[in-house]
């Protein structure tokens, strides 16, 4: 897979991540958007608001637009908020079982 950015419309400013999909594996772009799906809502039912997670803006076979997500520097505060926010998800019973692929990206 390749990334590259996308302008948006809204002017020069760049506000959404293009994905390309050229794993060869044809699913693998919708699989990491329903795995971004369920890590938004698990982090959300572990009461985490220190973790961001993108929601998908479009996605098919060839690409995943996402919003941009900008970076902070890592504090101890955020370290901690992050560490919460992973134990409140592996704290949560799990009530179905899903398949998750990992796409090496080279």
């Amino acid at each position: 897979m390749s990334r590259k950015n996308r302008t948006a419309m809204t002017g020069s400013s760049m506000d959404t991540f293009s994905k390309t999909n050229e794993s060869g594996f044809e699913d693998a772009l919708i699989c990491e958007a329903r795995g971004l799906g369920l890590l938004r809502e698990a982090l959300q039912a572990s009461g985490s608001d220190d973790v961001a997670v993108p929601e998908v803006i479009s996605v098919d076979e060839r690409t995943l637009v996402i919003p941009r997500i900008f970076g902070k520097p890592a504090t101890a505060d955020l370290m901690a908020g992050l560490g919460e926010g992973l134990a409140g998800i592996h704290q949560q019973q799990a009530t179905k079982y899903v398949y998750i692929y990992i796409h090496l990206l080279q």
